[in-house]
């Protein structure tokens, strides 16, 4: 009884966190949109907010790379216990990364 409230616990605590990292990307998203077109109405202005875009930026990445890499541990957990539809999400995961990153590879 006392493992399934640990491990009832400790899921809600990822899914917290998930929640939490995908609307800190969308936050910091927005910002840097929000900059990135105030700075292209004035070349001055975008001198100054360089550094901030920068940061913003590093942060979204940073969020986004946490992002994709709980989700990767998630299904590579599905695979290892079996969970029914873990292998197909695999060959649609991988099919996905070449589809995007095809293109990109060509230019």
């Amino acid at each position: 009884m006392v493992f399934m409230s640990f491990a009832t616990s400790q899921t809600k605590i990822k899914q917290w966190l998930t929640q939490g990292i995908a609307v800190a990307l969308f936050v910091a998203l927005l910002i840097s949109l929000w900059m990135v077109a105030d700075a292209l109405q004035n070349s001055v202005r975008f001198e100054h907010l360089y550094s901030a875009l920068l940061l913003v930026n590093a942060i979204a990445f940073l969020a986004l790379l946490a992002f994709i890499l709980l989700n990767l541990q998630e299904l590579i957990y599905q695979v290892k216990t079996r969970q029914a539809g873990a292998r197909l999400t695999v060959r649609l995961v991988g099919l996905l990364v070449l589809l995007s990153t095809l293109p990109v590879i060509i230019l």
